[in-house]
């Protein structure tokens, strides 16, 4: 094992908490998509239409005619226009890989999160700091 992860293996609650945190973000993507439809915000739908066109050469626009500006650039331009690019007639597979994708990036930005938080606190406080940053930053 590489020396620079020992600190996750030698660390079986932030195991744990990893994986229950891409557990239940696997489990948000994986939703009905009529009941995301219900739960996310206008924004996510949006970006996954900047992302879509994107892909498919309209530039960046929202509705495929006009230009829209007001969002930030960095996922639908990159990571968000991915399914698109494969896939580019299948919308809601499309968004469910953006969502799974989050899923992942989402779960993994845990890490250096944590080895910040060791840096200026304990093992246990830097875990509860953890848990309460990811509370309130879903």
């Amino acid at each position: 094992m590489k020396r620079s992860m020992q600190w996750v293996a030698h660390n079986p609650l932030l195991v744990v908490m990893l994986l229950a945190a891409g557990g239940l973000r696997l489990a948000f993507a994986l939703l009905p998509l009529d009941l995301l439809l219900r739960l996310l915000e206008d924004d996510a739908w949006m970006v996954t239409a900047i992302a879509r066109h994107w892909a498919l050469g309209h530039g960046i626009t929202a509705d495929g005619m006009h230009p829209t500006n007001g969002f930030h650039p960095l996922y639908p331009l990159t990571l968000g226009a991915l399914p698109y690019l494969i896939w580019p007639d299948q919308l809601d597979l499309g968004f469910r890989l953006n969502l799974l994708i989050c899923a992942v990036l989402g779960t993994l930005a845990l890490l250096p999160t944590y080895a910040l938080l060791r840096l200026v606190a304990s093992r246990p406080l830097a875990l509860a700091g953890l848990a309460c940053w990811r509370s309130i930053r879903c």
